[in-house]
C-alpha cells in the first residue's frame, strides 16, 4: 500500500511521504481518530516505507521483498500491539523495550504500532516512555487512539500527534460503488450514515447485500458444517483475508457474552489466534476453518446447556 491510497487522508499522506523521503520520521506519532478511517493501515505503509529498498518520493515500493514482506504480514520489523482485554497492561508491552535494543532483523527500522492507546494502564504507559526518553536510532512506536485525552500526557508530550477525519461522502461512495457494484444512491446511503468512516459504510453494506458473516451468525451455525467450509474458502480469497469480518464476528461475540449468551468468553482467545494468523498470512483458508468450526461447536454445546439442542 501506499500512503497515497489511504482513503480520504491526502494531508496526512503528504505529511508521512515527505518525513519518508526527507528522512525526517520522528521517533514517535500519535495517530488520532475513529476507529476504521485508516490509522493502522498508515502504520503500516510507513513500516513498510522506512524498510523498503527502493522508494521513490517517500512511497514505498510495492515490489522488493521488503514491500512484498510487509504487505503479506510477515515483515519482522513490524509489530502491532493490541490489548488482549479492556485494558493495555504493562505485561503486553514491557518486552518492547528490551526487543527495540535489538537491531532489525530484515530491514533498517523497527516499527511498534500500539492499537487503543487510550486503554493503557498507568505503569504500561510508563513503560513506553521509558523506551521514548532514549530511543535507539532504528526505532519508531506508532501509538493509534480514537480518544487523545485518554493517553498519558507526558507520553503525548513524545509524540508528534496526526488527525485522521473522516472521509468525504462523496469520495467513499464512489469507491464504495466499485467496490461492492452497488448503485451510487445506495453507496452514498451507506456512506452518510457510517459518518464518513470507510469500516462502517463497507460493514453496512456487506450487512445489507448479506455478505456480512456477522449477519445471522447463529443461523450459519447451526446450519451445514460443509457450508461453513466453503465460507472459510471465500474469506480468505478476499483482499484483508477476512480481517475485516472477523472484527464484526468479535464485536457480534462481546455483544452476545454481554447478553448473558452461550460462553462465548471462551473463544476470544480463538478470535486472537486467528487474527494473528491472518496477519501473518498462515494458511487464511485454514486459519477461518478452525475458528468457524470452533464457533460451531460452542453454539452447540450452548444449545445443549440451555435445553434447546
Amino acid at each position: 500500500m501506499r500512503f497515497a491510497e489511504l482513503l480520504g487522508q491526502a494531508p496526512l499522506a503528504r505529511i508521512l511521504a515527505g518525513r519518508v523521503a526527507q528522512s525526517t520520521v520522528p521517533h514517535a506519532y500519535l495517530f488520532v481518530g475513529p476507529p476504521g478511517v485508516g490509522k493502522e493501515a498508515a502504520a503500516r505503509t510507513l513500516a513498510q516505507a522506512l524498510n523498503c529498498r527502493e522508494p521513490a518520493g517517500g512511497e514505498p515500493c510495492g515490489v522488493c521483498r521488503s514491500c512484498r514482506r510487509m504487505a503479506a504480514g510477515q515483515h519482522a520489523d513490524f509489530r502491532l500491539v493490541r490489548p488482549a482485554g479492556a485494558r493495555l497492561r504493562l505485561e503486553e508491552v514491557r518486552w518492547i523495550g528490551a526487543d527495540a535494543a535489538v537491531r532489525p532483523l530484515e530491514g533498517t527500522r523497527k516499527v511498534y504500532a500500539v492499537r487503543d492507546a487510550e486503554t493503557m494502564t498507568p505503569e504500561a504507559a510508563a513503560s513506553l516512555l521509558s523506551v521514548l526518553e532514549e530511543p535507539p536510532g532504528h526505532v519508531h512506536l506508532v501509538l493509534l487512539t480514537a480518544n487523545v485525552q485518554g493517553v498519558l500526557p507526558t507520553l503525548v508530550s513524545r509524540c508528534q500527534v496526526l488527525s485522521f477525519r473522516p472521509v468525504p461522502v462523496e469520495e467513499l461512495a464512489g469507491v464504495l460503488a466499485a467496490e461492492f457494484q452497488v448503485s451510487r444512491e445506495q453507496a452514498v446511503t451507506a456512506a452518510r450514515r457510517a459518518g464518513g468512516n470507510p469500516a462502517r459504510a463497507r460493514r453496512l453494506l456487506r450487512e445489507a447485500t448479506g455478505e456480512s458473516l456477522a449477519h445471522d451468525l447463529p443461523a450459519r451455525l447451526r446450519g451445514d458444517p460443509y457450508a461453513l467450509l466453503k465460507r472459510a474458502e471465500e474469506l480468505a480469497k478476499l483482499p484483508d483475508r477476512g480481517e475485516e469480518q472477523l472484527e464484526q464476528v468479535e464485536a457480534w461475540l462481546r455483544e452476545t457474552m454481554t447478553g448473558g449468551g452461550w460462553g462465548w468468553a471462551r473463544l476470544m482467545p480463538a478470535v486472537e489466534r486467528c487474527r494473528e494468523e491472518l496477519l501473518r498470512n498462515v494458511n487464511p483458508r485454514l486459519s477461518w476453518e478452525v475458528f468457524l468450526l470452533a464457533l460451531r461447536e460452542q453454539a452447540a454445546a450452548g444449545r445443549g446447556a440451555d435445553g434447546h439442542a
